[in-house]
């Protein structure tokens, strides 16, 4: 996510670098053609292209308004984990005492540090699983035992997997009157609050913003950005170039806008900040269990939060 208090005109140069070389490219062409051909008749596209660019402005700005509610909603989805997976921390630590078991502090302490660890790779393997990639061997390993980091490993959905270990565990321990069902339920209820916050992430992920809608949008604000300088054909001037060079480019940046937001799990930029909010979700769990070494909040390298 990017989180820059002011945008610096670097950034801008890196990201949008070929958006300014095509129009300066297609503004030098039409000025050379405009000098070999002797073109001084008034152009006819003047009229029209006020009415295109109308248009065109109506579209784009419904499909930015499409793109940051997909956004919006994976940012609200992650912001729920954070606070289900403080809850879930906060029910295995306060129902999981020596009131209600024979069990030692030291083996009680010893689950609730394997129920709250495997939790921490769930919300690493979700971001992972959402990423499309494919390190969950490394990035899985300080939280889980190997034999079930060797288990996990080979499901095609691993968060999945590990949301059912913490329910077979779960109905495990109820079985040997540690829970009672009260507790039972209850963490049964914030387990199911996680595949529901997991299914919402891959909504987003596997529906694919309309390829015809984005085509044609795509297509026309090129066109647009293009004809509008080729409209200046016969009063070319620095001034005209620069206001019409101004308009091409908003479109175009309004465009690509639209092609970042709509995708909020593809590691880019723009991009939920996934790998922060794990961090800041390990940092209250592992407080919670009363550790001390603790790794540091993640902060944002060149304006960019991941």
């Amino acid at each position: 996510m990017i989180v820059f208090k002011r945008v610096p005109v670097s950034y801008l140069l890196r990201t949008n670098k070929w958006y300014i070389l095509y129009i300066l490219f297609i503004s030098l062409v039409t000025w050379r053609l405009s000098e070999l051909l002797h073109i001084e008749s008034p152009t006819v596209l003047l009229p029209s292209m006020a009415v295109f660019g109308t248009v065109l402005s109506i579209v784009l700005a419904f499909r930015t308004n499409e793109a940051y509610n997909r956004w919006w909603e994976a940012r609200t989805l992650w912001g729920a984990l954070v606070n289900t997976s403080r809850s879930f921390a906060r029910e295995i630590i306060a129902f999981l005492n020596q009131t209600n078991t024979s069990l030692s502090l030291d083996e009680l302490d010893g689950e609730k540090h394997h129920f709250i660890y495997r939790h921490l790779a769930y919300i690493n393997s979700l971001r992972i699983h959402l990423r499309g990639q494919n390190t969950f061997s490394e990035e899985l390993e300080p939280y889980l035992e190997e034999e079930e980091l060797s288990k996990v490993g080979t499901y095609r959905n691993v968060p999945t997997q590990l949301i059912l270990n913490q329910t077979v565990r779960l109905k495990e321990i109820y079985k040997t009157e540690f829970l009672n069902g009260f507790e039972y339920v209850q963490l049964n209820k914030t387990l199911n609050s996680l595949y529901d916050i997991q299914g919402g992430c891959e909504r987003i992920k596997t529906t694919i913003f309309p390829r015809l809608y984005t085509y044609y949008t795509t297509s026309f604000t090129w066109l647009y950005s293009s004809l509008l300088i080729i409209s200046l054909v016969d009063e070319f001037d620095w001034q005209t170039l620069v206001i019409r060079a101004m308009v091409a480019y908003v479109f175009l940046i309004v465009n690509q806008l639209g092609t970042y937001l709509k995708n909020p799990f593809e590691n880019k930029d723009s991009d939920t900040p996934m790998t922060a909010l794990c961090r800041t979700i390990e940092i209250d769990l592992r407080q919670m269990l009363g550790e001390k070494d603790l790794p540091l909040p993640l902060n944002p390298e060149k304006g960019v939060l991941n």
